[in-house]
C-alpha cells in the first residue's frame, strides 16, 4: 500500500483498476480518514483535473452522509483525496448485509 506523507495508512478495503481506498489516520492530530489512491504510477492531466473536480464537487455536496473531503495530497505523480471517516460501513458490505449472501465478490 502506497505511503503518504502525514498520514498512517492502516489498511486497504478496496481496489480496483483506477485507485484504492485505505483506511487511514492523519498524523497531526489523529483523526480517522479515508484515502483514494491512483493504482497506476501516474495520472495523466485529464485525470488529476477529475480529481480536482470531484473535490470541489464533494465540498459542495457534503452533509447528510456524504463524506465531508478534507484534502487532495500529492503522491507520486497524481492525488490523493482525503475524506473523513465517520464510521460508516461500505455499500458493497451493506448490500451483502441486508441480501444475507455471500459477498458480491465471491460468487
Amino acid at each position: 500500500m502506497e505511503t503518504l506523507q502525514g498520514y498512517e495508512v492502516l489498511d486497504a478495503f478496496d481496489e480496483g483498476p483506477r485507485h484504492a481506498w485505505a483506511r487511514a489516520r492523519s498524523r497531526a492530530d489523529q483523526r480517522p480518514v479515508l484515502v483514494r489512491l491512483p493504482s497506476r504510477g501516474t495520472m495523466t492531466r485529464v485525470e488529476r483535473a477529475r480529481a480536482r473536480f470531484g473535490y470541489d464537487l464533494a465540498a459542495g455536496a457534503a452533509g447528510g452522509g456524504v463524506a465531508r473531503p478534507l484534502a487532495l495530497e500529492p503522491v507520486r505523480e497524481g492525488l490523493a483525496l482525503v475524506v473523513e471517516d465517520f464510521g460508516a460501513t461500505t455499500l458493497r458490505r451493506w448490500i451483502d448485509d441486508q441480501r444475507g449472501a455471500a459477498p458480491l465478490g465471491a460468487v
